[in-house]
Formats: C-alpha cells, structure tokens, sequence
C-alpha cells in the first residue's frame, strides 16, 4: 500500500480536500459508474438512477456508519440556477443535499422535479379554467402584440402536460386525468373540399380485451399482505422484520409461476383498493422491504439472515434482481 493510498484510508477527511477518482458498482441499479464525466472531482451518486449511500455525516468525510442506501426524493434550485438533489437515507431518514453530476439521468431528474405534479391537490379541471382566463376576451385588433404574448403562454400550456405525462411514466405513477383542451380554430378562406367517396359499409372492431389484465383483476397476491402485516417501521427491529419479509419475498418471486406483467397489475389493483394514509404506510414498509432484499441478494448475506433469525430460506435466491420482485417494486413507484 503507498503512502497516498494510506492517507485515503487512514486520514480522516481526505476526501473533503482531495478529489475522488474512486469508480464502483451502483447497488440500487447495478449501472457501473466511472468518476470521468461528473464535471467535478467527488461524484456523489449513480448518474443513472441518481442513488447514493449514506457514508458521509459532512461532504467527503466518510463518517457515517449507517451505510443505508440514499434515496433521490427531490430537486431544487440553488442561487445562481444549478440544481440540486435532495436525498434521504432509506435506513436511517437522514436527507442532505447534493450538486447534480454534468452526467447525470436529465429523464430522472426531470422525472423527481415534476412528480408532485401527478398527484396535485386540487382538481385538474381548473387548470382548464385557469387556461379559459389567460386567453381573455380582448380582440386581436385592439393589442396585437400582447395577443401574440397570450399565444406564447398559451404554447407553454401543452408543453407543460407533455413533461408532466412523461414524469409521471418514468415514477411509476399512473397517468392523470387530464382534461382535453379547448380552444378556436382558426380557419382561412380558402377551404377545400374532402373528394366524394363511395359509400364503404362501416367496420365495427371488436372490443378489445386484455387478458393480462382480466387475469390480474382476479389475482390475489398474500405475499402483500404478510408484508403489510408484519413489518415494522420505526422501531428497534423493523429492520430485522424487513429481512424476514425480503427472504419470504424472495423464496416466492423466485417459485412463483406468475407472469410479472400480472404482478404487477395486480399489485395496482391491491393498492387502490387502499386509503391515502394506507398507501403511504404500506410503502414505507415495502420500502425497508427493498432495501433488505438488495441486501440479500450480495455475496455474504448469511450474517444478516441469521441475525434476523430467518433459517430454511432459500439462499443463495440469485445474485441477479428477480424480475417478478421487480414487477412489485414498479408497481409501487420504488423503480
């Protein structure tokens, strides 16, 4: 071992004055991540998922011993416009607040900045409203130039929906209920009229029918409800309850015969037949559940099962995330 190899180990502090050119593996994503391109000299999370480990109680001093993993849950600006990522410890709840990356996911983070806008605390329709006012009643005759600036806001308004459609696709979140939009057309004077055709008998398309989903809509997942039931948060050993509910998750999504597209709409219909408050707690749960079956899936995971007192679990389950856990994970937005 060389002598700066030492300080890196031994000095405390060295990273908060020296650069880290350190690349590893992200443990939520599995991306590997190089410490080219971060436009700095500490990279801070995985630029793919945007995911961090919780080592550090102050930037670069690698004193934290929690080592849960940190969980991007919010953008926000910093004074001269650059973003920044709020993080939060899914082990511990400890946030803090780091520069984005030149790298990093512009999808995700677009994805995390619009996600309130999926589920908004009033109506949608008065979006619409707000819309009908913008456009006021004055004619075009009487001001052209702020018409044209109405026209300009009013192009932000489908924009604006577009992003918002796409963050909540890329969160997991299911589409909201945007009403159409309504507006004049305006029409030239010359119009051109639609040629004649012969009369062809009208074609009536069958309805169509998702067997998936008719499937799911009867699907009855109990691995769900051992979860809601049985783990803990908040309390001394609601970790040790999320490792007994990861290796029964585990044990199932690697025997289970299911279709993970049925998984997952039928983990869709299980939570919305949940209250707010219901979801909410459940995905708490399932959160510390995550957590724990990434954790199982890693090399030397034994200590930890024994600690939690779990035994006739069937590990080693995969060192690969299983794709009907997955389907879960997705369903509920932790994906």
């Amino acid at each position: 071992m060389n002598r700066e190899n030492k300080r890196q180990k031994y000095e405390q502090g060295y990273y908060k004055t020296h650069p880290c050119h350190d690349s590893f593996i992200c443990k939520v994503c599995g991306s590997p991540v190089m410490p080219d391109g971060a436009g700095s000299d500490h990279r801070n999370h995985c630029p793919n998922c945007l995911s961090s480990l919780h080592v550090d109680r102050k930037p670069g001093d690698r004193e934290a011993d929690c080592g849960g993993i940190m969980e991007p849950i919010a953008v926000w600006v910093r004074q001269g416009g650059e973003w920044a990522v709020v993080h939060r410890c899914k082990r511990c709840g400890s946030l803090s607040s780091n520069r984005i990356a030149a790298d990093d996911n512009p999808m995700k983070l677009m994805s995390i900045a619009l996600k309130p806008l999926c589920t908004p605390p009033f109506p949608l329709e008065r979006i619409e409203e707000m819309t009908a006012l913008m456009g006021g009643t004055e004619s075009r005759s009487g001001n052209e130039f702020k018409g044209e600036k109405m026209n300009k806001k009013s192009l932000m308004i489908p924009i604006t929906i577009a992003l918002l459609l796409t963050a909540c696709q890329s969160s997991g979140l299911s589409r909201p209920d945007i009403p159409a939009q309504t507006g004049t057309v305006i029409q030239t004077e010359e119009t051109t009229e639609a040629p004649k055709t012969a009369d062809v008998p009208a074609i009536t398309a069958a309805p169509e029918t998702s067997e998936t989903a008719e499937n799911a809509a009867g699907l009855e997942l109990p691995i769900l409800d051992e979860i809601n039931n049985n783990v803990t948060v908040a309390t001394a050993g609601s970790f040790l309850t999320a490792v007994q509910a990861a290796a029964e998750l585990l044990d199932w999504g690697v025997n289970t015969g299911l279709d993970p597209e049925e998984i997952r709409e039928a983990t869709v219909s299980w939570l919305s037949g949940m209250g707010n408050d219901a979801q909410t707690a459940f995905a708490e749960k399932l959160a510390r559940v995550d957590e724990a079956y990434l954790l199982l899936l890693e090399d030397g995971a034994e200590d930890i099962l024994s600690t939690a007192g779990v035994e006739n679990a069937g590990y080693p389950w995969s060192n690969q995330r299983v794709e009907t856990i997955e389907a879960i994970m997705d369903a509920a937005g932790l994906r």
